[in-house]
């Protein structure tokens, strides 16, 4: 299993470049760009939709309907908000994992060196651009696709017009990326009475699952979780 999840990484890492390459192939050469470009929002919507119907039919017992209706249509607009950025983001993620790509088969098997080069992600984020501009000189890369393609398609209006949304998407995506990265507001929570009854009995439970399963025959570690079916047991 292990050695599948490793497959599966390796696999996944291919998927910005494949679906780049699927929208230019329909884009530019293909008779069917508009199919082109429907297969691929089907491929990206697939599992945004997939996860909302598990999510809607995974009720749990102690739950009030309104509460659970409520965290799924969150669950599920987040599912879909980040098949939507994946999809603005497509040309920056295909070029970021493509130089990882080749730069780790580089390293492994010419130059030897730097294999265990690694940067913390607090490193990461206090290098990172903090303005608009910065953030466009960072990902130029993306604008300058939308221009080019932009300039070939320019003889073809049809083919064009069907790839204006998506090229919209990516010019303004630098942008989307920037805004969402901003420090967030904190509020401050006031629950109601029914909101206190149901966080109560929420620590309540929470609480009593470290009371049942954490103690000296466990040297006082706590599970990684207990599964219900097949059977209820400690896994």
């Amino acid at each position: 299993l292990s050695r599948w999840k490793i497959f599966d990484n390796l696999r996944r890492s291919l998927e910005p470049a494949a679906l780049l390459t699927l929208l230019l192939w329909g884009w530019l050469a293909s008779a069917t760009p508009l199919a082109w470009t429907l297969a691929l929002l089907a491929l990206l919507l697939t599992r945004p939709m997939l996860d909302s119907l598990l999510e809607l039919l995974g009720k749990a017992t102690d739950v009030p309907v309104s509460e659970h209706l409520l965290a799924a249509l969150h669950t599920s607009g987040t599912c879909f908000l980040r098949a939507g950025l994946s999809l603005a983001w497509l040309p920056f993620e295909t070029c970021y994992s493509l130089d990882a790509i080749l730069r780790t088969l580089w390293r492994l098997g010419v130059s030897k060196q730097r294999l265990l080069q690694w940067n913390p992600s607090r490193e990461d984020e206090r290098c990172s651009a903090d303005t608009l501009q910065a953030v466009y000189r960072q990902q130029w890369g993306q604008p300058a696709l939308v221009f080019v393609l932009t300039g070939a398609l320019a003889m073809q209006p049809t083919v064009l017009l069907i790839a204006s949304p998506v090229l919209v998407l990516w010019l303004l995506g630098p942008a989307l990326a920037w805004w969402l990265s901003r420090p967030s507001d904190r509020t401050a929570l006031t629950p109601g009475t029914e909101d206190l009854v149901f966080l109560h009995r929420l620590a309540r439970a929470n609480w009593a699952f470290f009371d049942s399963y954490v103690g000296p025959a466990d040297n006082w570690l706590p599970p990684d979780k207990y599964q219900e079916g097949p059977e209820p047991r400690v896994a």
